[in-house]
């Protein structure tokens, strides 16, 4: 499917969106059978971030149409799966980053910046910085778009990327 610019792309598991808008509808956000489900203490945060909004209200800007990605969950990172804040948050921040939306786009993965492993003291005569880097790693696959996400009680079964 070609991408469209005038078309708002979204992962349908990204809580970030909804944290001025729906936040307690991610207490049940990421399937069950997958995870991480939201403890008490996932509850209580979100309960919390909620109450700062003080009723002011997130509007996204218009677009001609919405294209929901990643509806049956099947690009997740399957070491954050306890119910935990840890790996609720952990899922939270993967879900929302860049390397998660270019793969559902069909987009190269972005190549990690550098990485310092020694720094220069200051009592001494600065040296030279040592660097390294390496490529990120994303399957590539188009835009799927859904209307709407699965429902969260029954995933697809099957690998996961």
């Amino acid at each position: 499917m070609p991408l469209s610019m005038n078309q708002r792309y979204v992962n349908a598991y990204d809580v970030v969106p909804l944290a001025w808008c729906d936040l307690p509808e991610a207490e049940d956000w990421y399937p069950p059978s997958e995870g991480p489900v939201a403890n008490l203490d996932v509850k209580a945060l979100l309960s919390e971030i909620d109450l700062l909004k003080k009723h002011n209200v997130y509007v996204q800007p218009s677009a001609q149409g919405t294209c929901s990605m990643n509806t049956d969950y099947s690009l997740y990172d399957h070491e954050l799966v306890n119910e935990t804040l840890d790996d609720f948050l952990g899922q939270v921040a993967v879900q929302h980053s860049n390397s998660v939306y270019l793969t559902l786009l069909g987009a190269p993965a972005a190549l990690s910046g550098p990485v310092v492993t020694a720094a220069p003291s200051h009592r001494r005569r600065a040296g030279p910085v040592t660097r390294s880097s390496s490529p990120a790693r994303a399957s590539l696959t188009g835009p799927r778009c859904s209307s709407r996400r699965t429902s969260r009680a029954g995933s697809a079964s099957g690998p996961r990327p």
